[in-house]
């Protein structure tokens, strides 16, 4: 038979471990903010859906996989519109937090 001792003490644990997980996700959602917060909102637009999206010299994502617009911290990105099809789009973005931008990127053609 159990003591009242270690009864008493798995319930001290089980309540810490219920409280803490009810107060984590209060906690993570305000951090959550405070990250979103120091971010700028990038929607981009193109014509060519397979072409690729570069942020800061790193591959981002192609075209059509951007579904509404992305987040970019505050500060100067450098975006790129790239297709081996067409020829490449350069951007030099200059963003605050809390802001909305949107870049409208036509690609044009490479001649044969």
């Amino acid at each position: 038979m159990a003591s009242t001792r270690s009864i008493g003490a798995c319930l001290a644990i089980l309540l810490g471990v219920l409280s803490a997980q009810v107060v984590m996700p209060a906690c993570g959602g305000q951090a959550n903010q405070g990250r979103k917060s120091d971010r700028a909102i990038v929607a981009l637009r193109c014509d060519v859906p397979d072409a690729e999206v570069w942020v800061d010299g790193r591959y981002f994502r192609e075209v059509a996989e951007l579904k509404r617009a992305f987040r970019l911290r505050a500060g100067e990105h450098r975006i790129e519109v790239r297709h081996h099809d067409y020829h490449s789009m350069y951007y030099e973005l200059s963003v605050q937090a809390g802001t909305r931008h949107t870049l409208r990127v036509e690609l044009a053609k490479r001649l044969p």
